[in-house]
């Protein structure tokens, strides 16, 4: 009769588990249940769970002694150690009726919970062929130890807890992804709003049209129109190094600083010095920039240009390309003690000028072969002067090269006409 009431209380016991399979309640409380329902169901006076960090190669104990089952406390021991690390070397149950005649016993967690243990049944917990964990009970209540007859429920019962863990971590994983998700969300548009709403209305001087596409969900790359005082407007596009979160951390740190002193500077190496200034006061992670910045005098009809380890821009008149003289520097943010120059050049009517990051340089088609330069100029060359046409045509080009395979660099072009 015994028997029988155990197999029936096994029973019970697979059926609260399954019941805990599908109400999914969060993590924690879901290995204290499991832990508690082991414990009555093998009639022991404790149970243990114990999952194995593959990263440190530890095996993560989670106790539930007494009659509090949701004090669930967290033991690290090595993956090796003790009769849960022979468990989980051979991927088979192991039923110890004294331990202090077992050499494998690991007496640690004992002097770590104030738990005093006898006797032990301790079964791997199995998914897809690998061992994740090993699920025990710790000294059975009115025998010296526990039997064989035990042993088949309780695999059964460690089988079904391994599949309420592994849903509740797949659970928590799309939870995450979702959150990752909506937070990355926030901060696209969050960085969208640090770059111009709209590309400048059309004067008398000068036309612009700009385009910008991430690689990720966030970008590095940023540019931006400045109108400084009447005869002088800012151009500038830049290129932050690396990639996603900390890039646009950096991105939107710098866009702040240019807007808030470039009503203040006299020349673009001016802006690039004091940019170059404020990042190396306050680096992160060893994040720079690389900025091309040029100023155009309106009433005078000259540009100025200065260069951060950024590509110069490219410029077409009367249907030919023009050299574009530069001053150049190392990127922002590397050396605070950098110097920066500028280059002038006389602007006639129709000039039209186009900026752009590495994105486009090193656009990559199926077999990995770069858009370059010789590509963009071709594209420029046969292209109206206009820079709504020209971004236009550029982007088509470069999607039509691409051939679907996917972006891994931000992409942004801005096109200027002096008018």
């Amino acid at each position: 009769m015994s028997v029988l009431r155990h197999q029936v209380a096994s029973l019970r016991g697979l059926i609260e588990v399954s019941s805990a399979i599908n109400s999914m309640v969060n993590f924690d409380q879901l290995l204290a249940n499991i832990m508690d329902v082991a414990k009555r169901v093998m009639s022991a006076e404790a149970s243990s769970l114990l999952l194995l960090d593959e990263k440190t190669n530890e095996l993560v104990i989670c106790t539930a002694q007494g009659g509090a089952s949701s004090d669930v406390k967290e033991i690290r021991i090595p993956a090796g150690a003790g009769i849960a690390g022979a468990v989980v070397k051979t991927g088979q149950p192991v039923n110890v009726s004294d331990v202090t005649k077992d050499p494998r016993f690991f007496g640690g967690v004992d002097k770590q919970s104030g738990f005093q243990t006898r006797a032990i049944l301790a079964v791997p917990m199995t998914h897809q062929g690998r061992v994740i964990g090993v699920l025990e009970v710790l000294n059975p209540i009115g025998r010296e130890a526990f039997t064989e007859i035990d042993l088949e429920p309780f695999q059964a019962f460690a089988s079904m807890s391994t599949t309420a863990i592994e849903r509740a971590r797949m659970s928590e994983k799309i939870r995450n992804q979702d959150r990752i998700e909506q937070e990355l969300n926030i901060a696209r548009q969050i960085q969208k709003s640090f770059l111009p709403h709209q590309d400048p209305r059309a004067d008398d001087c000068i036309r612009t049209r700009a385009f910008y596409e991430p690689a990720r969900e966030v970008s590095g790359d940023f540019y931006d129109f400045l109108e400084c005082d009447r005869d002088h407007f800012v151009v500038l596009i830049a290129d932050v190094s690396g990639k996603g979160v900390p890039a646009a951390l950096q991105m939107a740190r710098a866009t702040s600083q240019i807007r808030a002193i470039a009503p203040h500077c006299s020349s673009p190496s001016e802006l690039l010095s004091r940019i170059n200034v404020f990042l190396c006061a306050n680096p992160i992670g060893g994040i720079f920039i690389t900025m091309a910045c040029a100023f155009f005098n309106r009433t005078q009809k000259k540009m100025r240009l200065a260069l951060a380890g950024h590509h110069s821009p490219l410029c077409k008149r009367n249907g030919v390309f023009h050299s574009v003289p530069s001053g150049d520097g190392i990127p922002l943010g590397i050396l605070e003690l950098a110097a920066y120059t500028d280059a002038e050049m006389d602007l006639k009517s129709g000039d039209l000028f186009l900026f752009f990051t590495d994105g486009l340089l090193e656009a990559r088609d199926p077999s990995r072969q770069e858009f370059g330069l010789e590509r963009i100029e071709q594209v420029m060359a046969a292209t109206a002067p206009d820079p709504d046409q020209l971004i236009v045509k550029i982007v088509s080009d470069v999607d039509a090269f691409m051939k679907g395979a996917p972006r891994h660099d931000d992409l942004t072009l801005v096109a200027a006409k002096f008018v």
